[in-house]
């Protein structure tokens, strides 16, 4: 697939499976639909031209590897619908610069991670909170921290 530059995804589509879209090197931007629930792994592997991702509101996890060697991606939108993401799901995504995330800081704290470079501030250093930078952290209703949770960002 290394001619497909954009994908629009139907919203019939619950589910992206395993490699759905590995190593399609030229691919630039994808429309994931509301309808999807699950990311699954290495779905977006190697897809090292995609700069972007928005993922939708109705996606609870996201596989191992998922965006894994995406080196040109600088910024990713979770939602706070997302509950886990597995080992290296965003693994050497070295130009990541912003996550952000639709949730609170509490629900942030609470995902889990499968290893740090599960977590994309492993590379972005930078958490937005409805589009907001975080620099303090004040938690009130987290119930647990998960491994990684804050994985080397600059919170004072």
């Amino acid at each position: 697939c290394s001619s497909l530059t954009s994908i629009t995804i139907p919203e019939s589509v619950t589910s992206i499976g395993e490699r759905a879209f590995s190593g399609c090197s030229n691919l630039t931007s994808i429309t994931i639909p509301e309808s999807v629930t699950s990311i699954g792994s290495s779905a977006f592997e190697d897809c090292d031209s995609l700069t972007s991702v928005t993922i939708p509101d109705s996606v609870t996890s996201i596989g191992s590897s998922a965006f894994k060697n995406c080196t040109s991606l600088t910024n990713v939108t979770i939602p706070n619908s997302v509950t886990s993401i597995d080992d290296q799901a965003f693994d050497f995504c070295t130009s990541l610069t912003r996550v952000d995330y639709t949730g609170t800081i509490d629900q942030w704290v609470e995902i889990e991670f499968g290893n740090y470079t599960s977590n994309p501030l492993y590379y972005a250093k930078n958490l937005y909170i409805n589009n907001e930078l975080v620099t303090s952290a004040v938690l009130t209703t987290a119930t647990k921290i998960s491994d990684s949770a804050f994985c080397l960002v600059n919170i004072s």
